[in-house]
């Protein structure tokens, strides 16, 4: 039976799946599978090798690597509008596996179903995908919360005159004395308010398999929240 690679990746976000922040997850392959990596290495300066920290050069190296059957932890990445990188966390040099995105391809943000084929995205495999996001909300709260507002303040100081010793020796000052100005400055306080959570889980599974071929050989899943304070109401803050 030829090699069949599909891999299903779940994760939970509340902003569009391009351009977000690298989903975590577990890579769990089921039969061996090769993919296609992109690996950054150093160039092979000894001053590098010791100080790997220092401003050193980069370069991308590509490769085909054997996944084993087994479980590992990996990252989905999709901040770039023309590549997708899973990140196999796992394994020395955390390899990443990259699929090209074609001209005007858009993972779906919120709920949606896309297809991609191996030309398009530069691996052995087809990649199916599917997105559906689920948003819940909390009671709502009516509560007393700490606030900041500006106000202008008098504030004086006392400022000391100036003198000079005239010729004869005396000594003659001027001015001086307490002076104020408007000065506006951060106070604390407290403000009455409502709102209420709103829960955004978005779940997206991508699917690799080759042409025609639809068996499970692997399975990625991740799961990422998010949850925001909806205010309806925002007292004066005193």
């Amino acid at each position: 039976m030829k090699a069949r690679l599909f891999l299903l990746f779940m994760a939970m976000a509340s902003i569009a799946m391009v351009g977000c922040k690298p989903i975590s997850g577990i890579l769990e392959v089921n039969e061996p599978v090769t993919v296609k990596i992109t690996e950054l290495v150093q160039d092979d300066d000894p001053f590098c090798r010791i100080n790997p920290e220092e401003e050193c050069t980069w370069r991308e190296v590509k490769k085909n690597l054997k996944l084993n059957v087994g479980k590992m932890k990996a990252k989905l990445d999709t901040k770039s509008k023309t590549k997708i990188d899973l990140i196999l966390d796992d394994l020395k040099g955390d390899p990443i596996v990259q699929f090209k995105v074609p001209s005007g391809f858009k993972v779906p943000e919120r709920r949606g179903e896309f297809k991609l084929t191996s030309q398009q995205i530069g691996q052995p495999f087809d990649l199916h995908g599917l997105v559906d996001t689920e948003v819940t909300e909390s009671k709502r709260f009516d509560e007393w919360e700490r606030c900041t507002y500006q106000e202008q303040r008098t504030v004086c100081s006392y400022v000391p005159p100036r003198c000079r010793t005239t010729r004869r020796g005396e000594t003659v000052c001027s001015g001086g004395g307490q002076q104020c100005h408007i000065e506006t400055v951060t106070v604390w306080g407290n403000r009455r308010v409502e709102f209420y959570y709103r829960q955004t889980d978005t779940d997206v599974i991508f699917s690799l398999m080759q042409p025609s071929q639809s068996d499970i050989a692997a399975q990625f899943t991740g799961r990422q929240s998010y949850s925001d304070k909806i205010y309806i109401y925002q007292g004066i803050c005193r």
